[in-house]
């Protein structure tokens, strides 16, 4: 994967996590919502972010 595309994946997983963070609040928004949402596996958030 090239870094450009590294990079806008990660952009895209954090927008769509600050959205369901503002919509659910952080404690009830899962990994797995944030992967369910972008169309990628819970291992592949937590290989782009080590924490939620």
């Amino acid at each position: 994967m090239s870094e450009q595309r590294r990079l806008r994946l990660r952009l895209e997983i954090s927008r769509e996590a600050a959205r369901l963070f503002w919509e659910q609040g952080v404690a009830a928004t899962s990994v797995d919502q944030i992967a369910a949402t972008v169309g990628l596996s819970t291992r592949t958030i937590w290989r782009h972010f080590r924490s939620k």
